[in-house]
């Protein structure tokens, strides 16, 4: 067997190293080439004779996940494609987006989606006319459509021309976070989705008995196996997806439930890895340029929700005066914790060492008072 050499690592098999890189190289696929791969298998009708007459395959749903609710509908068929950031847009401006609901209702869905994409003669006159918009709702109206922030420039918006156009990297959404009266959901875009349809489940004891007893004709048999293969490989992506995603719905659980991003928890993609027994390199890849709509409506990339060194400190720094403050309320405690004292804790308590000057620098940055100031407001109270 041919061998491949690291410095400082161990003889890998060849063969296994470029395994690894194969199923790398998948994971960093776009979610849409990742669709259309999904896509152009199961329509193979070979794919369709495992699934329907040999019956081997069958899917297995993911239990976190949820039906897309209705009140979601219109929101994505205003979105052409990936290119908008549409719901940092809708929080910013909900009163425009109100209009913008009037217009796309009342000229019909796909009227106005040809207006967005510049495919008919519409002007902004034009609909404002058709909708009986009032001046001030047509200013909204064409706000909030020159405001959208295009990755790609497919249609021409009318502007000032006082400012160019703004242009986002491209963010692949994937799914919602829906809270349910205190219960977080996950949420796919739509419908048809893999995460709606979830892993495929291949019976090979079947299998098996269907080979021994030439049930299979032999020519299949080789490619069949090879498809199993594939269908493995998509398993991998799309349930390491679905549990990177549960893993930060329950990790994260306070932020979704508030809103207050001083509730996020320090997490790193090294512990999401070691709880889910996969490569960093893994979690990286499976979660570049992916990102949330988070239950308020913001978009937010799946990377936000592990905070780096310096925020998983900030957070640590937060939750620690916050015990702070708890124990001197319950009489545990009579003063507030000084820097040096945080320091001691962060140490003690979470292994991180940092000079009492950084803790001072990441309180003030935190907007924190001093230990000194935090007595005087305790005073006060």
């Amino acid at each position: 067997m041919e061998l491949s050499y690291r410095p400082g690592t161990k003889l890998v098999p060849r063969a296994k190293l470029m395994g690894r890189m194969k199923l790398g190289n998948f994971f960093s696929l776009s979610e849409k080439q990742f669709s259309q791969f999904i896509e152009k298998i199961e329509k193979d009708e070979l794919f369709q004779e495992i699934l329907r007459k040999y019956r081997i395959v069958r899917y297995r749903k993911f239990p976190a996940v949820k039906p897309v609710p209705p009140s979601l509908e219109l929101k994505e068929e205003l979105t052409p494609g990936d290119s908008f950031d549409f719901t940092e847009l809708v929080q910013k401006d909900p009163d425009s987006w109100e209009v913008v609901k009037k217009v796309a209702l009342q000229i019909g869905e796909e009227k106005f989606s040809l207006f967005l994409e510049g495919k008919n003669s519409l002007s902004f006159d034009d609909i404002s006319r058709e909708c009986d918009l009032s001046p001030e709702e047509t200013q909204k109206f064409k706000d909030f459509i020159n405001s959208f922030q295009l990755q790609e420039s497919f249609f021409t918006v009318e502007t000032d021309g006082s400012s160019p156009p703004a242009y986002l990297p491209r963010k692949e959404r994937v799914a919602y976070i829906e809270n349910r009266e205190g219960k977080l959901y996950i949420l796919p875009l739509d419908d048809s989705t893999y995460l709606v349809r979830g892993r495929y489940i291949i019976d090979y004891q079947r299998w098996e008995i269907l080979v021994k007893e030439r049930e299979i004709p032999h020519w299949k048999v080789k490619k069949i196996s090879s498809l199993f293969r594939k269908l493995d490989m998509i398993n991998q992506r799309t349930t390491t997806l679905y549990q990177i995603l549960t893993h930060i719905k329950e990790r994260q659980r306070p932020y979704f439930l508030s809103g207050n991003p001083r509730q996020l928890v320090p997490l790193t993609q090294k512990e999401v890895a070691g709880t889910l027994q996969v490569n960093p390199s893994t979690v990286s890849r499976t979660i570049a340029r992916k990102s949330i709509i988070c239950p308020w409506g913001e978009e937010k990339e799946l990377k936000e929700f592990f905070p780096g060194e310096k925020e998983k400190i900030k957070a640590l720094l937060v939750r620690i005066i916050s015990q702070e403050k708890e124990k001197i309320k319950r009489g545990i405690r009579d003063l507030p914790l000084n820097d040096a004292e945080i320091a001691r804790e962060l140490r003690l308590k979470f292994g991180i060492r940092i000079a009492r000057r950084t803790v001072a620098k990441y309180r003030r940055e935190l907007k924190i008072p001093s230990s000194l100031e935090r007595k005087k407001l305790k005073r006060m109270a």
